[in-house]
């Protein structure tokens, strides 16, 4: 769908044909958020005010955690750059249900873990508590972010659930390298949870290593210039470390543009800077759309959609 239209007739066919897709669609194809936004600014660039506010309002509401809620929110309140917030209130990963679980809490001090499992078969959610709780972050967010995936009706942002999905882990290494290098904390936590589940050990198939999956090439050359030697990145303050400096480094490559940077720590600054000179884009939206890699405008509006999430989550955006 185009989304700088503004020949009547073409914006009342786009309308016609999104509508149709949300009547036949909207409650099973996964494309139903991308849908209700591009109406949102098909009618924005048309200047139909009621229009655009009410599908950017109805992708809020209706797909309140996806990236295209987060990209709504931007609009309605003529957000100009990516970054909402520096900041969310760290909470502590409680029993994800209200009910008394003073049962549960015994045999976690027992470390009676056997037990606890077998009490959690029949509930991902509850299964991710436990895992949590034995100290194994990675299976519990995969836990219930899969759970969390399943349900047909998603539960309130103030659900304890969510923050099984969305757990802040590492944040203090991580407020205290985002501060000394510039960069934004909950967009780093958002980096390192989309790079690794928060798993130090983590290793990708092409040899990226830890927390926020650094290639020790790029490792070695940030480090350097840190005057940094004798690190190891499996260490999650050392990569934590070498992450946020990488970052920075991109983003000063980048005129300070997140967008922009976030493309660039998947696929490299230099095919950052060739699309922007070779693909025809009017707006972030489209640049974003246009992105050539599949994988890397994919892990944009992933990045982007967790940190909506932890902001939605923790401090209440919506």
């Amino acid at each position: 769908m185009f989304l700088h239209m503004v020949n009547r007739n073409d914006v009342e066919n786009a309308q016609r044909i999104g509508i149709d897709f949300l009547n036949k669609y909207k409650e099973t194809s996964s494309f139903a958020p991308m849908v209700m936004y591009n109406l949102g600014r098909v009618s924005e660039n048309a200047h139909y005010f009621r229009d655009y506010v009410g599908y950017y309002k109805g992708v809020l509401s209706r797909y309140p955690d996806s990236y295209y809620a987060y990209r709504a929110y931007l609009r309605l309140n003529r957000k100009r750059s990516a970054i909402i917030s520096s900041f969310i209130h760290q909470e502590e990963i409680a029993f994800p249900y209200s009910r008394s679980h003073a049962f549960l809490d015994k045999l976690v001090a027992l470390g009676d873990f056997e037990v606890l499992e077998e009490y959690s078969a029949y509930d991902d959610f509850v299964r991710s508590w436990v895992l949590y709780k034995k100290g194994d972050y990675n299976k519990a967010m995969l836990t219930a972010r899969d759970a969390m995936e399943k349900l047909e009706v998603k539960p309130d942002k103030s659900d304890l659930r969510w923050r099984l999905v969305y757990p802040v882990l590492y944040y203090d290494e991580i407020k205290k390298y985002a501060g000394m290098y510039g960069n934004n904390a909950p967009l780093m936590l958002s980096l390192v949870r989309e790079e690794s589940y928060f798993n130090p050990m983590a290793e990708s198939c092409v040899g990226a290593n830890g927390l926020m999956q650094l290639m020790p090439a790029t490792a070695a050359d940030t480090a350097s210039h840190l005057g940094i030697s004798g690190y190891d990145l499996t260490n999650p303050v050392q990569n934590i470390r070498l992450g946020n400096a990488y970052y920075a480094s991109l983003r000063s490559q980048l005129n300070g543009l997140n967008i922009s940077s976030v493309a660039a720590y998947n696929g490299g600054a230099g095919s950052v800077n060739t699309w922007k000179q070779s693909i025809n884009f009017t707006d972030t939206d489209s640049f974003i759309e246009k992105i050539p890699y599949p994988e890397t405008k994919n892990y944009v509006k992933k990045v982007f959609r967790t940190y909506w999430n932890y902001l939605r989550i923790y401090d209440g955006y919506n």
